[in-house]
């Protein structure tokens, strides 16, 4: 469908379009050289912000109607779904739904309507699982598709997601655009339910997987693939996307993103490198059900500093304590993170948020600096062909709403 209507604007002698955004089917995306008084989207206002594992992405658009009091272009909906597709590349950079609008005036009698909206990832924390038990001994991914089950049984949104687990595939650890579930296993087999997970009351989509996640062992039992070794998504494709840390560097069809401060290759604007120890936690004592208190359970470094307390009546048990406290001393670890900026980018690989970036040739000349990139933030040309990327690696920027949902493991706002 894209490379007939790209065919057809090329043979009517338009400028070719590189991207389509749909609005409930509807594509609202103004083609490249449009007069400004047009019914429709400008591409140069569409921001995208991508956001990894553990976050929620975003995207904010202008409608423009130069109709009398904007009566002629849409019929904007709380909930309409918004799907931002790259036609040169055939894939979806943004999925989502119609968060907040609001509309001001427009070229004197008609408006212009602002438009928020949130990312498919919401689904982790609007899904809620309940009354099942992930057994013992069976695959990571079989017990990643069980609760995914089980969450749509329960929660009965009506949102279609795609979940498939194809078994362990040599070579094929961290799962890719056909099978986005890996096995986070090695070339020995894949990674095995060490423990049972039992889930009663209503938890998110999102904890559970952590549960699961913190509960599953390589092959060899050398280690628990826990937090923070796995790492779960939703794709703009609607793909359920689990993998793990341990090998590889995130999904196997995810590109590795390479940048240098240096002139030649693909260069970066002043790329930033930061080690922070700035309020980092030692230990962590949890108080559980029935007031008992557990730990304290600390990173492992023998290196004096805060130690923290957390009240959670969730918690059962000693293993419970554990994951809770895992998850804590993770998220108030040193980080390593930075920032680099991509002005006039022309993508063509599947650089996505959750793959590597590498930033060459570092001052100090110590190698590359990089890590996993947290937020991707797209901002595009007037003809869409050229796009700015602000890359921030290391994890996600600082959030309020990520910061309650790893304390509370059950709130989204």
């Amino acid at each position: 469908m894209h490379a007939a209507l790209v065919a057809f604007e090329q043979n009517d002698g338009q400028p070719a379009r590189r991207h389509a955004l749909y609005l409930n089917g509807t594509d609202v995306l103004l083609p490249p050289g449009t007069a400004a008084n047009r019914a429709g989207v400008p591409i140069d206002g569409v921001i995208v912000k991508e956001n990894g594992p553990g976050g929620v992405s975003s995207m904010t658009f202008t409608i423009t109607d130069p109709t009398p009091s904007g009566s002629g272009a849409v019929n904007l909906q709380i909930g309409q779904e918004v799907r931002f597709y790259d036609i040169t590349n055939d894939r979806f950079v943004f999925a989502g739904w119609v968060q907040t609008w609001s509309a001001v005036p427009f070229a004197g009698v008609g408006r212009a309507y602002k438009v928020t909206a949130q990312g498919i990832e919401a689904l982790l924390d609007w899904l809620k699982c309940a009354n099942v038990t992930i057994p013992a001994g069976i695959d990571y991914g079989d017990a990643i598709v069980r609760a995914v089950s089980n969450a749509m049984a329960t929660s009965g949104l009506g949102v279609p997601l795609y979940v498939v687990y194809p078994g362990w595939i040599l070579g094929q650890y961290n799962g890719n655009g056909t099978q986005p579930i890996g096995s986070l296993g090695d070339s020995t087999g894949p990674a095995l339910m060490g423990a049972s997970v039992a889930v009663t009351g209503p938890k998110t989509l999102r904890e559970v997987c952590r549960m699961i996640g913190a509960a599953a062992n390589l092959p060899n039992n050398s280690h628990g693939q826990g937090v923070p070794d796995t790492r779960v998504t939703i794709g703009f494709d609607g793909k359920l996307r689990a993998w793990g840390t341990a090998i590889g560097n995130g999904p196997n069809d995810y590109s590795i993103c390479q940048v240098s401060n240096a002139v030649g290759g693909v260069r970066a604007v002043i790329p930033e490198h930061i080690v922070d120890g700035g309020g980092v936690t030692r230990a962590v004592i949890v108080s559980g059900s029935g007031g008992t208190v557990y730990g304290p359970f600390t990173d492992g470094t023998n290196i004096p500093g805060d130690i923290a307390t957390i009240s959670d009546t969730t918690v059962a048990n000693a293993t419970d304590a554990a994951q809770v406290a895992g998850a804590y001393l993770q998220d108030k670890s040193p980080t390593t993170r930075g920032t680099a900026v991509l002005e006039e980018n022309t993508p063509t690989n599947n650089v996505r948020a959750g793959s590597s970036l590498q930033v060459l040739s570092e001052p100090n000349a110590t190698g590359f600096a990089g890590g996993p990139i947290g937020q991707l933030t797209k901002t595009y040309s007037a003809g869409g062909a050229l796009e700015r990327w602000k890359i921030t690696y290391g994890g996600l920027p600082a959030s309020f709403t990520s910061r309650v949902r790893r304390l509370t493991r059950d709130t989204l706002s």
